[in-house]
């Protein structure tokens, strides 16, 4: 479904819309369903934080984004695990 809405901010209806979809086959009743799209007003800023990170004990960290994250764990003679997707790096 694509078309043209108003300007949310500047609106001259209530960001709400009938469409009517109409299936028909030859020689059968037609099938009709009728759906409403509503328009909601969403945060047009942005906010980007600091990407200085520390990785705490039993933590994650994701520094690449759309890889799949680290899982670090230190034991007590500080010795260092990271896991990867479930298996032992």
């Amino acid at each position: 479904l694509t078309f043209a809405a108003t300007d949310f901010e500047a609106r001259a209806d209530d960001n709400t819309y009938e469409v009517e979809i109409t299936a028909s086959k030859a020689g059968e009743d037609n099938a009709i369903q009728t759906i409403i799209v509503t328009l909601n007003m969403f945060e047009n800023t942005i906010t980007i934080d600091d990407q200085a990170r520390s990785v705490e004990e039993n933590s994650t960290t994701d520094t690449n984004i759309g890889a799949p994250p680290n899982y670090y764990r230190y034991n007590n003679n500080l010795q260092h695990y990271c896991w990867q997707r479930q298996k032992l790096l």
